[in-house]
């Protein structure tokens, strides 16, 4: 979970039956929010990790990545992301708008996401991409 903010995908994603969670915000309020939030809610053994896509291992390996963040930081760690995905895992992207999805579906192409579908509220879009 990038961007995790209150570490509620991470949360919801544990309690539903996903491991090796991990949750990664570059801001320290965040950070502590989303540690306190994974105890409030009965999740302690989700990983909460301090900093951007630098805080991703070079050993983590994952199923699903979400990133709900600008467009710009969304190209900047796009090839993070791709690198802990393994073939057949899924990218989840949301914090941008509709107009912004042409360039985030060339970069993901570019790091050899094929794109899937997505969805959009009030010209905010989610997209999802899976690994080839």
């Amino acid at each position: 979970d990038m961007g995790c903010g209150t570490a509620l995908l991470a949360i919801l994603a544990r309690k539903h039956g996903a491991t090796d969670v991990v949750a990664i915000d570059i801001d320290e309020f965040a950070y502590e929010n989303a540690k306190e939030n994974i105890v409030l809610n009965g999740t302690p053994d989700i990983e909460v990790r301090l900093g951007g896509a630098e805080a991703i291992k070079e050993s983590d390996s994952f199923d699903f990545v979400i990133a709900n963040i600008n467009r710009n930081i969304l190209l900047m760690d796009m090839a993070n992301y791709v690198r802990c995905m393994h073939p057949g895992s899924q990218l989840f992207i949301s914090g941008f708008y509709t107009d912004d999805m042409d360039i985030l579906k060339e970069e993901a192409a570019r790091h050899g996401l094929k794109y899937i579908d997505y969805a959009e509220d009030n010209r905010w879009a989610m997209m999802r991409f899976v690994k080839g």
